[in-house]
């Protein structure tokens, strides 16, 4: 796996992250045929959000170790395409979108990419507003299908691209019954270790600072 695919593929983990809300336990789930009606109160979910602002708890479980490996940080999303992503522990890593840019900031200090010249960088910023959108799930770059048991509806996006396949098996979103927001996601690579993300004390459409947004030196 080159160093590309690897970049591109924890942001690919990044951004379908943005809705997470609660681990979804595994319940037995029936198949939905039809889906469209599912998928068009989820979208109009999806379009009135404005902004979010969210603590984080992210659990790896990997095969190969009996330890969970947990980061803690905080997370910020304003419409058109504003993304902050920050790890406060065990290190600190914070991650600045803006449609045009990309900013990485870590100890080792501050870099900064320009989305436009480069074509990793150009899918990266497509599947972040496709995924803030929630047309995602129109995405030729999955094969979807829909499930539903007692307490939730769900998702199943099958990565149809080499870039992703090379990473990810599968990704599966819940959404809740009542009100079509997300209540979980779990991605899983080819390697069967996966990824879950919990959010806690999250703020849907209240006032984030522009300068959230701006990393310094």
């Amino acid at each position: 796996m080159n160093k590309n695919t690897i970049f591109a593929a924890g942001f690919i983990i990044l951004v379908m992250s943005i809705f997470i809300f609660a681990i979804v336990p595994q319940q037995e789930f029936k198949k939905i045929e039809d889906a469209k009606e599912l998928k068009t109160k989820i979208l109009a979910k999806a379009k009135s959000t404005k902004n979010i602002q969210s603590d984080f708890i992210q659990e790896k479980h990997l095969s190969l170790f009996e330890e969970v490996i947990i980061s803690e940080g905080e997370f910020y999303f304003q419409m058109p395409n504003l993304i902050r992503w920050q790890y406060n522990s065990p290190i600190s890593y914070t991650i600045v979108m803006n449609g045009e840019t990309i900013q990485i900031k870590d100890e080792n200090g501050l870099k900064e990419y320009n989305i436009n010249s480069n074509p990793i960088f150009r899918e990266i910023n497509k599947l972040l507003f496709n995924s803030l959108n929630g047309d995602i799930l129109s995405s030729k770059d999955f094969k979807i299908e829909y499930y539903k048991n007692n307490e939730h509806y769900m998702a199943r996006l099958l990565p149809q691209s080499s870039a992703m396949t090379d990473v990810l098996s599968n990704i599966e979103i819940y959404f809740n019954l009542i009100d079509y927001g997300v209540t979980g996601l779990k991605l899983t690579e080819n390697t069967e270790d996966f990824t879950i993300i919990n959010f806690k004390q999250r703020i849907i459409n209240g006032e984030i600072p522009a300068s959230t947004f701006k990393l310094r030196p």
